[in-house]
Formats: C-alpha cells, structure tokens, sequence
C-alpha cells in the first residue's frame, strides 16, 4: 500500500519544483495520487464474482490506482498454483468483468501486472509454507541459468533453451493481448533484472496517453526499448534528470520518434536513453 497526500494540481509544462505528493496534471488530464491497492493471489483460474466486490471495494475505498500483481501467461509461469493466471478467453472474460466494475463504480484506474516466476516457481501457498517447493504437483522450471531460489531446499531450474525463449515471448504477447481487450488501464512487464519499471498511462479520452519509465540504479542506460501502442513521435514532458532539476541533462532531448517493430505485445517501440536514478514522461504527439 502507497499512500500519498492530496495537493493542488500540477502542471509538469509550467513547474520549477515538482510537489511529488500531489496529483499531476498531463495536458488536460489529472492523476490523482491517492492510496494504491494492491491484489495478490487471487487464484483466478475462473474469476469468482466475490473477487469484483473486492477489487470494487478497494476502488470505492479511495484507491487512485488498482494493481493486480503478478499475473502469469502460463501455467508453469506461475510461482504458486495460487497465482493468478492470463492464458484463455475465460480468465480474460472473467477479468474484463472487474475492469467494467471498476470502471463503473469509480474514477480509479486498473494495471494488471504480467510476469514469470522463473527458478522461484512450482512452490507452496505462503500460509503453507513460503517460498518452499510444492509436495506434489510440481512443474519443470526454466531460467536464464540454472539455479535454485533458495541453496539447498529450491528445485533446480534448466537453462532456457532457444524454443523456450520463443515460446515465452509468445506466452507473454498473448497475455499482453488479453490484457487490452479486458480495457486495463496500466500493462507493466516487470524487469527486475535491470531495476527499470515502465508503463502506459491512459486518459478519459481515446488516445489521451502517456509513457511512464523509471530507472531506479544510479546509471544509464541508453537504447532502451519499451512497447508502445502507437507510431509517430513522442515528446519529452518530463526528465527528472534534467538540468533544471540539478540532474545531469541525460535524455532523449526532448522528442524521438517511434520505431514500427514489434516489442513486448506492442506495434511499435521507443528506443530511449534512461538517464540515472531518474524517471521519464513521454507523450504521443497524435493526442497534441
């Protein structure tokens, strides 16, 4: 749970100093920062209808943003048969039903999280025992190396082959697919490995968007990719690197354009320079 204070709207285009407890304002659109809710395990093989009432309640409950965490494209992605899962129609259709709730019943916006357990999956339920393997039941775990998550209790985990590599990025833009069509307003692809959290951030209105990307470790990383759903050029609204900030001016200087190749479930991508310990905003020119 994040809590944050309320404040007066601010606009990144005319601010010296950034009130980073109050709701931004991205052109024409308010963000209001209030607490976060956050929804694990929810065991959604098939969404059960007292799931919405929960997700709705969070929501109703003051929640600028509703999170579903750690969503699995596959069966054996999964870190706990627990966990939730995004791989048919029916686990699509069942999530759509919370999304219109939501939608129906609040301001607040709704992010689905996809990700995949790696060498930490195929274990218990945490009131089971956390973090340890599953008695029976297990699956095969892949990685990029092999590995145990815990020295000594874990089971190993195989080196990812080159079909692997491609079935999961299949598994992982299937799931990105029904994310969309459930109308979630937030899809967040994980990298932990880089420490880099990027996502889209959608408006009331159709097209009214903008592309969020945090670098969290104190260096840069140039060509970046991140998916984005539409082509053309995007500007630079906000760098919190920049020189004005007392940053080191790392950046995209100020607009780029997109890329028509396919990344991460998208159409298109943006190849970005990632200044340190820093957090971007980027807007498609389409929305003006």
């Amino acid at each position: 749970m994040i809590v944050a204070a309320a404040g007066p709207p601010l606009n990144l285009g005319q601010a010296n100093v950034l009130a980073l407890l109050g709701p931004l304002l991205f052109a024409p659109t308010p963000v209001r920062l209030r607490p976060a809710g956050s929804l694990r395990s929810l065991a959604l093989m098939t969404i059960a209808a007292v799931l919405i009432g929960i997700v709705v309640g969070i929501a109703i409950g003051g929640a600028g943003l509703v999170f579903v965490e750690m969503t699995c494209p596959t069966p054996d992605a999964r870190i706990t048969p627990g966990c939730p899962g995004l791989w048919n129609e029916e686990q699509r259709d069942g999530l759509k039903r919370i999304v219109d709730f939501v939608h129906g019943n609040s301001d607040a916006k709704i992010a689905i999280q996809l990700g995949h357990a790696g060498a930490k999956g195929s274990t218990r339920v945490p009131w089971e025992g956390e973090d340890l393997p599953l008695e029976v039941g297990n699956w095969p775990l892949i990685s990029a190396s092999p590995q145990q998550y815990i020295d000594g209790v874990s089971d190993w985990s195989r080196a990812m082959t080159r079909d692997d590599m491609d079935r999961v990025r299949d598994d992982f833009v299937r799931s990105t697919r029904y994310a969309v069509e459930a109308g979630f307003d937030w899809l967040e692809l994980p990298d932990w490995e880089n420490s880099v959290l990027a996502y889209l951030r959608k408006g009331k209105r159709p097209g009214d968007e903008v592309v969020v990307a945090f670098n969290f470790p104190p260096c840069l990383r140039e060509d970046y990719r991140i998916g984005v759903p539409h082509g053309g050029g995007y500007r630079e609204l906000f760098n919190s690197d920049a020189a004005l900030y007392g940053g080191s001016n790392a950046g995209n200087g100020g607009y780029l354009e997109s890329i028509p190749e396919h990344h991460a479930g998208r159409p298109f991508h943006l190849k970005l320079t990632l200044p340190p310990l820093a957090t971007l905003i980027l807007k498609p020119q389409h929305g003006g």
